[in-house]
């Protein structure tokens, strides 16, 4: 758990190289419930450094590390119970791969996030996957189904947007 935390901590102030470091320095037993909270820091740490390199032109070295955060070191004892949590990645690899001029690669993707089915665990562990479905969409051409499907989801979010949940409240 304090590793854990420290690679968070990390990640919260941007030094995303040493929550990688500290997470791959050790071989992680997570229990019930801890393998997402290992898991996602080493997706974040991933999905920051690539969109730094992104960022700064260099589309390899970011597809690279993309694709890297997407599995997950045997060291981490951690999985993924829903491959939604993936999406934010693949959807960077994606835009990388198109700015390659890889349309065909990206469209692949986008297609792959366009068509996951929402339901009980996608809104689990990634409650804005409509948003990157919307974003796939718009790179597919098919700006009409991204506008409809945000118009039901912003409607959906806008009526709980103010709901109390009873066990975080309480």
């Amino acid at each position: 758990d304090c590793l854990t935390e420290l690679a968070k901590a990390y990640n919260q102030n941007l030094q995303h190289e040493k929550a990688i470091e500290v997470l791959m320095s050790h071989d992680f037993v997570p229990c019930e419930g801890g393998e997402h909270a290992i898991a996602d820091q080493y997706l974040f740490a991933h999905l920051c450094l690539g969109k730094q390199a992104m960022n700064n032109g260099n589309l390899e070295s970011a597809i690279g590390l993309f694709r890297k955060g997407q599995v997950l070191p045997q060291s981490l004892g951690a999985g993924i119970w829903n491959h939604c949590k993936l999406v934010p990645l693949k959807y960077y690899e994606a835009l990388c791969l198109e700015q390659a001029g890889k349309k065909a690669d990206a469209d692949e993707i986008f297609r792959y996030i366009a068509t996951i089915e929402i339901e009980y665990f996608s809104n689990m562990h990634l409650k804005e996957l409509p948003y990157w479905q919307a974003k796939s969409f718009i790179h597919l051409g098919e700006s009409i189904k991204a506008q409809h499907l945000m118009t039901k989801y912003l409607s959906e979010w806008s009526k709980i947007q103010y709901i109390k949940d009873n066990g975080y409240f309480g």
